[in-house]
């Protein structure tokens, strides 16, 4: 379990993904080892997740693979005692307590756990829901969660948004890793995350407003960075860099992610 940051926010992994180096880093080599990012926030009357994790069908192996449209070039590590069930029973939470999931964007790592939660209002950008909904080909599967959330109530966003309207939550839009990539800045007595998606793949990236090998729009990737950084420096938010395995490190041992 990791620490917790803000009063009501906590973030945690829910397994990992290993990936190509070159996948997440431009001129990367080999293979890494990445957490898989999701936040916990409880505000008032409401429980919200930032992204769902890997799907529940890939805990332990499971009986079968949802993600084979992978064709092997990402693997997950994933067990019952790091899935996202477990760590909100560890919260004092089931699914059907959640109110509210963000999306920060539409890959499936981030959106794997979405059938955990029909009740929930499901907050995603328009862009990248639109992608999900009309997807054909071998990577339609990618956006399988997505698809079989077209029952929940959904508020789909193209700008910037107050969720709570009380500054407590701001829903930021930043597309370039794709379509309708959101990253949302949370404050809470005094201080402030910016919880990022994947808007920068690295800290490295991130410091020289660099977009990654994945990003669908590089040069829009790098303007929603600069961005984000400008978003930040106006209120000396901590960056939460979500794939990042030294912000990860630096969380367990109780120092700030830079």
């Amino acid at each position: 379990m990791y620490g917790q940051l803000l009063h009501s926010l906590e973030m945690f992994a829910c397994g990992e993904i290993v990936v190509l180096n070159e996948d997440v880093h431009v001129g990367g080599v080999g293979l890494v080892r990445l957490p898989v990012p999701v936040a916990l926030l409880v505000y008032r009357d409401r429980v919200v997740l930032i992204d769902t994790g890997l799907s529940p069908l890939s805990v332990d192996g499971g009986p079968f693979s949802p993600y084979a449209f992978l064709d092997g070039r990402v693997s997950t590590v994933h067990s019952a005692e790091n899935s996202l069930v477990t760590q909100l029973g560890r919260r004092g939470f089931v699914p059907r307590d959640v109110t509210d999931v963000i999306i920060t964007h539409n890959h499936f790592e981030h959106t794997g756990g979405m059938a955990l939660f029909p009740q929930a209002t499901l907050h995603i950008g328009a862009a990248d829901w639109a992608t999900a909904q009309s997807s054909t080909g071998p990577f339609a599967a990618m956006y399988t969660p997505l698809k079989m959330a077209q029952s929940s109530p959904r508020i789909e966003y193209e700008r910037d948004r107050d969720l709570f309207d009380d500054g407590v939550v701001t829903v930021l839009a930043l597309p370039g890793h794709t379509v309708g990539t959101l990253g949302v800045l949370v404050t809470l007595s005094g201080q402030s995350v910016a919880i990022t998606g994947d808007v920068a793949e690295s800290e490295s990236a991130f410091l020289a407003e660099a977009a990654g090998p994945n990003d669908v729009d590089p040069k829009q990737a790098s303007q929603s960075i600069r961005r984000l950084k400008e978003v930040a420096d106006k209120v000396s938010a901590t960056v939460w860099i979500s794939h990042q395995t030294a912000t990860w490190n630096r969380w367990r041992t109780g120092s700030s992610p830079s």
